[in-house]
């Protein structure tokens, strides 16, 4: 079970930094901003839950699209993007390596890691460009 951390007052303290680099959609209205939010809420979660997806609460939404979405995130390099700009903020709790999200804060080591197919084409298109 994940620690007791408010991930939407986080989400909504990093979004005016975050908001610019957001993938766009179709749909651009206040309704993307906020699935993106809870998107965001739950990814947080799920790293403090040791990338338990089963124990993922319904609130946050299907979990089957929160991890197309995650993954869909990986190889497009968003959640580079995402880290970079957040981790040059001193007190930003998360980090990116590249291959997990890491709670900087807690004791899990794993925390949530990319599939092993995203990651090994991730790294490819990278040593490539």
């Amino acid at each position: 079970m994940p620690r007791a951390l408010d991930h939407a007052a986080l989400v909504e303290q990093i979004w005016p930094t975050i908001e610019p680099i957001m993938p766009r959609t179709p749909l651009g209205s206040d309704l993307s901003r906020a699935r993106t939010k809870r998107f965001l809420e739950a990814i947080l979660w799920l790293v403090d839950a040791d990338g338990d997806w089963d124990s993922l609460p319904e609130d946050y939404g299907e979990r089957t699209a929160i991890y197309q979405r995650f993954n869909r995130w990986s190889r497009k390099g968003t959640w580079e993007r995402v880290f970079k700009l957040l981790n040059s903020q001193e007190r930003f709790p998360y980090q990116y390596d590249g291959k997990r999200i890491t709670n900087l804060h807690c004791c899990h080591e794993n925390g949530l890691r990319l599939s092993r197919r995203i990651y090994r084409r991730h790294r490819r298109i990278r040593l490539t460009q």
